[in-house]
């Protein structure tokens, strides 16, 4: 849903909602934070295929999105932008059970104390929340500046502070006898609360 700009107010809203499964999440790898583009050992051996179709790390079941702004005076300008999704899910990366060769690579197959642990089936992060605002005031307009605009802007990032659990240690084993004791534990978080000013001249 839109609604233009008639030079007082706009918005646009939207919902998707989407699945994201599969054994290969492309050329990098979220799972094991492997960030080589290109270089995976999704492959390598028949045994790291195992249990490995399932809901891959980009998968957001629900994605709410909408933005706006309203001129309050020729001077300012109030901007929003929301978004909330639903959570991420995790399975449970440990050493092959049978493959011989596949658990030469350690806990990189989806199984856990020798248990399948489909990708995505374990556990899952929690809902993301986030509400960003901007305001910007034309000094142009209330002041005769020399050019076309002098205007000074407040971005406040994740205004409420919201903390959600973004990414997880996704191993549970640490090797074929000895569980992980960090598994399920979050390794990243939202990013806190910001203010961004800056100030834009055009001429």
């Amino acid at each position: 849903m839109e609604k233009s700009f008639d030079g007082i107010w706009g918005a646009r809203f939207s919902y998707v909602w989407s699945e994201s499964e599969g054994n290969y999440e492309g050329a990098l790898k979220s799972d094991n934070g492997q960030v080589d583009p290109g270089l995976s050992q999704d492959f390598d051996q028949p045994g790291l295929t195992d249990n490995s179709y399932g809901f891959l790390p980009n998968h957001r079941a629900h994605s709410f999105k909408a933005f706006g702004n309203w001129q309050v005076t020729p001077a300012l300008n109030i901007g929003a932008n929301l978004i909330i999704q639903s959570p991420r899910k995790f399975g449970c990366q440990g050493v092959h059970p049978t493959d011989f060769f596949a658990s030469l690579y350690g806990p990189a197959s989806w199984f856990c104390q020798g248990v399948a642990t489909p990708r995505g089936s374990v556990f899952e992060s929690d809902w993301t929340k986030n509400l960003d605002l901007t305001f910007a005031y034309n000094l142009s307009e209330v002041f005769a500046i020399p050019g076309d605009s002098l205007v000074l802007r407040a971005d406040v990032f994740n205004v409420f502070g919201f903390e959600a659990e973004t990414d997880y240690n996704e191993f549970g084993d640490l090797d074929a006898t000895t569980p992980d004791p960090n598994f399920g534990r979050p390794t990243a978080y939202q990013a806190p609360r910001g203010v961004r000013l800056s100030m834009a001249y055009r001429f």
